[in-house]
């Protein structure tokens, strides 16, 4: 009864947002359009985003520009359940909102490495930040490379695991820092639920974190061997210290395996390997494994808890994916694939 009054008026306020999320059978109309601007238009005219777009020239939107709006409707999402939460409640958007700081410094090492500067205008997000985040976006905005940015980030949490992947050498890729940002930020999650969580909240976040980390994990050590031909030591010491359905014996025979295909052998007896079915395991498997076990963990929670964080969690996981659907879309139209495709392309990963 207690979580049913902490969370009643959250809840009905999650709900009436979800009914503003752009459905399936609107994603392929979208998919139809003949032009980004008519997808861009069509974008516009939706509740979610019109007040977003309504003073933007949609003509020539570059796909940078067009992800900062997009990411805006998401920012205001946030700030909507902020304003709608409780004391306790907002303590955990707070440190939810280190996914964001993660997916812009992300966009701004993309721009680095290709053009050398940070392109997007970070000013139209700077009230979200210097509400809820210690980033400087005007020191970050006048860096022209990755080393730049790790110096103008210098006094905050990300410094620390940016600068291990750089000291690494072997030219690290840009998946590489993002991974090192990702793994950051769910053990930062994962080590405050016991300071802030009790009961059903708990439980829910526990769980959704729970498989990330060991996703994440399992990306890794997979990087790990097949690029960077890491000692076990070395491996270890980039691995978030979590266990949830791997057992760190599990962990320890994957990270000594003497290469990646007995690694994948090996990866056939944990929990994941008897539960995804992929005959040959690569990049893009385990990529795919992670939104498949997340999107059904994320639905299943906000089914059987919906008086609980799972409707904040769910909520924002949909509207993140709907948004990088959004962007997907958008470049699929610009390169004229069918509407076959763009599906395929959209949903490949869902839970259906």
């Amino acid at each position: 009864m207690s979580n049913l009054l902490a969370y009643s008026g959250l809840t009905t306020k999650v709900r009436a947002m979800e009914s503003n999320l752009i459905t399936h059978e609107m994603f392929t109309e979208m998919a139809g359009l003949s032009s980004v601007t008519e997808v861009v238009n069509y974008i516009g005219n939706l509740k979610s985003y019109k007040d977003i777009f309504s003073s933007v020239d949609v003509n020539g939107l570059h796909r940078g520009d067009l992800e900062r709006y997009l990411l805006l409707s998401s920012y205001k999402d946030f700030g909507k359940l902020y304003n709608f939460a409780s004391v306790k409640q907002r303590k955990y958007l707070e440190i939810y909102f280190m996914r964001y700081e993660t997916h812009i410094l992300k966009q701004v090492f993309r721009e680095l490495a290709d053009k050398h500067k940070v392109i997007m205008d970070l000013s139209v997000i700077k009230p979200y930040f210097e509400r809820f985040s210690d980033l400087d976006l005007d020191a970050i905005s006048k860096s022209t490379s990755v080393d730049e940015c790790v110096l103008a980030i210098s006094n905050t949490q990300y410094a620390a695991p940016l600068k291990r992947i750089h000291d690494l050498g072997n030219n690290p890729s840009l998946f590489d820092y993002e991974l090192a940002l990702d793994l950051l930020y769910f053990e930062t999650m994962w080590n405050s639920r016991d300071k802030y969580l009790k009961g059903i909240d708990h439980k829910v976040i526990t769980e959704a974190y729970g498989y990330k980390i060991d996703l994440l994990n399992l990306q890794w050590i997979y990087r790990s061997k097949k690029y960077y031909n890491l000692k076990p030591a070395q491996i270890y010491s980039m691995l978030i210290p979590v266990n949830y359905k791997l057992s760190n014996a599990q962990i320890k025979q994957l990270v000594n395996a003497d290469n990646i295909s007995a690694m994948s052998e090996m990866f056939k007896s944990t929990y994941y390997g008897k539960t995804y079915n992929d005959s040959e395991l690569n990049d893009n498997s385990y990529e795919a494994m992670y939104e498949t076990y997340l999107n059904k963990i994320y639905s299943l929670s906000f089914r059987n808890n919906p008086y609980s964080l799972a409707c904040v969690n769910t909520y924002l996981h949909r509207k993140n994916q709907e948004i990088a659907k959004l962007i997907s879309l958008t470049e699929c139209v610009r390169y004229s694939l069918p509407v076959s495709e763009i599906n395929d392309i959209l949903y490949n990963s869902e839970v259906k």
